[in-house]
């Protein structure tokens, strides 16, 4: 079967499912069961097909064909005066296709069929010439229109529900994926019959499963205090053992005196514990460690399980005592950037330090297979001196061995980024996503294990984000997931394992659209993705979104194949073909 036959085959398939659902939708049963009044009647989708002769100057499949081909037009029966009379008619041609031979008239190789959602359409090229160009289109409503508009004119949205709504919400949520396949959530909250404004909020903690059932009900987590030591991108790990663990930060103390023994006690420098937790919400321990953090842009941790143990990266300031000694100025400090490995005794096994740096904001990070670890940060450093007013930031992307060695630094951008995930593939290819500052924008850049370049730092939106979240699929492509300021809408850009963007970014919302707070994402498929979120209206509750990638994907698989994927949430009626 030729390219033009696969289509009249298809465009008669679909017209005649199409002709039956053109007649109005049966009312509802009534409590009876008696059916309601059916619909006005619809119009008939028809098709109309004549050669086309060739012609050198026209612009192929445009406005006609350099060696001949057909010409399909289709539209609805609905001319005024002249409806449902079985022709066609001139006024009523809705989309007109040119459908063209190759040189000297050679057919085109053709594929067609229905695509469902996650599966694909192969075209076989085993017998076909060299130099070969390929063609996706699909049909619509009665229409056909190219693969690569699909995205841009349909929704990619399959579901959405609450999992959490016994509880009042306040601020960021924050979510690590279980050994056992459950997620763990962790937000500041308060009791429905509670006024938020009269009692401080809680740290709450509860478990769901993939399709949003509750394994653990919310419970509270005791010493922790949401308005002193839990902050909203408090970073959270599962350890390799299944122990949860977060860093919390602890403010520092002046220097007082026991009003009833008149013992000085000294002050207390800004510190932080590591509390674990085990996957029920029960502490497990409590371990305490000096962060006298730089004041340059705030303190930030990052966590990340590494072996059977974990990595915290971290800043320190060190105060320089003056010589002489001066009354009333400011101290001096000597910042430093930290990561440290511990094992699984919480005992540091290998330290590295980056002196002069600092961390301008929560960094990512991930191990790879090879057990390296991958950082993406906004490192700070201080100019002139000057740690108040002149300072500088870079976004960078580090590779880091378990012994402290580092063995890759890249300057992805001289720029802040305050926000930043990454995602890592099974090949060792990882993908980092990061606000791209001065403008605030999008940006994203792949590296392999090595921390070598695959893909330089690509801008790939003017929109100022508002949230970054990133996933990588189980084909090894990757998604970006932003939130814009203007819409607060879901932004998906999906790209390549090595970094091209495969289709323009598609947006995805639901009944109940996000806010400005933190979200989780994580792929459960090639084609679908699941998302925690707080929405707008907190009062709503943590929300599950399920949606699909939204797009058609035309990939050359090998010498002898080409496939279309139907990466969108319905399926498709297709053709495929190469010339």
């Amino acid at each position: 079967m030729n390219y033009q036959q696969a289509l009249v085959a298809l465009l008669f398939t679909t017209m005649i499912s199409t002709v039956a659902g053109c007649t109005g939708d049966d009312g509802k049963v009534g409590a009876a069961g008696t059916s309601g009044a059916d619909g006005a009647d619809g119009y008939e989708v028809l098709v109309a097909v004549t050669n086309v002769e060739a012609n050198p100057d026209a612009t192929d499949g445009v406005d006609g064909c350099n060696f001949g081909g057909q010409l399909f037009k289709t539209g609805l029966d609905d001319g005024e005066g002249t409806a449902n009379n079985g022709v066609l008619d001139a006024d009523e041609v809705d989309e007109s296709t040119f459908l063209c031979n190759g040189r000297d008239g050679r057919a085109m190789l053709a594929a067609s069929g229905r695509i469902e959602p996650g599966a694909y359409l192969s075209l076989d090229l085993t017998q076909a010439s060299e130099n070969l160009s390929y063609y996706a289109q699909v049909l619509v409503n009665g229409q056909v229109i190219d693969h690569a508009e699909y995205s841009q004119l349909f929704s990619p949205f399959i579901s959405q529900i609450t999992v959490v709504d016994s509880v009042q919400l306040d601020g960021d949520l924050n979510v690590t994926e279980l050994n056992d396949g459950n997620f763990a959530l962790l937000f500041c909250g308060a009791p429905l019959d509670v006024d938020q404004q009269d009692t401080s909020t809680a740290v709450y903690y509860t478990v769901i499963d993939l399709a949003g059932a509750t394994t653990v009900a919310p419970r509270v987590l005791a010493g922790i205090d949401c308005a002193d030591g839990w902050r909203e991108r408090t970073p959270l790990v599962t350890l390799a053992n299944g122990d949860i663990l977060m860093a919390v930060e602890r403010g520092s103390v002046a220097e007082s005196q026991d009003p009833e023994t008149g013992e000085l006690i000294p002050a207390v420098p800004e510190q932080a514990d590591l509390r674990r937790y085990d996957a029920a919400g029960d502490l497990i321990s409590s371990t305490r460690f000096d962060d006298a953090a730089s004041d340059l842009d705030g303190t930030y941790f990052g966590l990340a399980a590494i072996g059977d143990g974990f990595a915290l990266l971290h800043s320190t300031a060190t105060e320089i005592p003056a010589d002489p000694p001066a009354q009333g100025e400011e101290p001096t400090y000597e910042y430093a950037l930290q990561l440290d490995i511990y094992n699984a005794a919480n005992t540091i096994t290998a330290s590295q330090t980056w002196a002069g740096l600092g961390l301008g904001s929560e960094p990512a990070m991930s191990v790879n297979a090879d057990g390296n670890l991958n950082i993406l940060l906004e490192a700070v450093s201080a100019l002139g001196g000057d740690r108040w007013n002149n300072y500088n930031s870079e976004t960078r992307a580090m590779v880091v061995a378990p012994t402290g060695d580092v063995v890759a630094d890249v300057l992805l951008s001289n720029t802040y980024s305050y926000l930043n995930s990454i995602s890592q593939s099974a090949n060792g290819n990882w993908l980092c996503s990061f606000e791209y500052g001065g403008p605030d924008s999008t940006a994203y850049a792949v590296l392999n294990s090595a921390g070598e370049l695959v893909s330089a730092s690509q801008v790939y939106t003017e929109h100022e984000p508002t949230e970054i979240a990133s996933l990588a699929f189980p084909d090894g492509s990757f998604g970006n997931i932003f939130f814009e300021d203007e819409s607060l809408v879901g932004n998906l850009q999906c790209v390549s394992n090595e970094g091209q963007r495969v289709a323009p970014y598609t947006q995805f919302t639901g009944p109940i659209g996000p806010g400005y707070d933190r979200h989780f994402v994580k792929a459960i498929s090639n084609q679908e993705l699941m998302m925690l979120f707080v929405p707008y209206e907190e009062q709503s509750g943590v929300q599950m979104l399920r949606s699909a990638r939204g797009y058609l994907e035309l990939r050359v698989e090998s010498a002898t194949e080409v496939r279309l994927y139907n990466w969108a949430a319905s399926a498709v009626d297709a053709v495929l073909s190469a010339n």
